[in-house]
């Protein structure tokens, strides 16, 4: 799969660094996501800066920043994690959601 990340003809530090990208450790990502979350709501921003700043130490693996607000949709969509309906000011100036898991079901 690395190989969709570099062309034929790009130098090879291009290469070396699309072959350092799993990009099968979604799972791994979405489970970072949801410990991150488990600690306190989040905005996206926040959930990006934390797992950079956690990555090496929790052995997580080394993704595009993107990477991380597509596993947050994914578990939107599935029903893990939800809009918590707070707002915070997010790193352009501009109000974004802040994420939480959802509440359990009062039984």
């Amino acid at each position: 799969m690395a190989t969709a990340l570099a062309h034929r003809n790009d130098p090879d530090t291009s290469h070396f660094a699309a072959e350092s990208l799993n990009l099968d450790d979604s799972s791994e990502i979405k489970g970072a996501i949801l410990s991150m979350l488990a600690e306190r709501p989040r905005a996206t921003y926040e959930l990006t800066g934390t797992y950079f700043a956690r990555r090496e130490a929790k052995g997580w693996p080394l993704v595009k920043t993107d990477s991380i607000a597509k596993r947050l949709s994914e578990l939107r969509v599935a029903g893990r994690v939800v809009d918590s309906g707070d707002r915070v000011n997010g790193q352009y100036g501009k109000p974004v959601a802040v994420w939480q898991l959802p509440e359990p079901d009062a039984a």
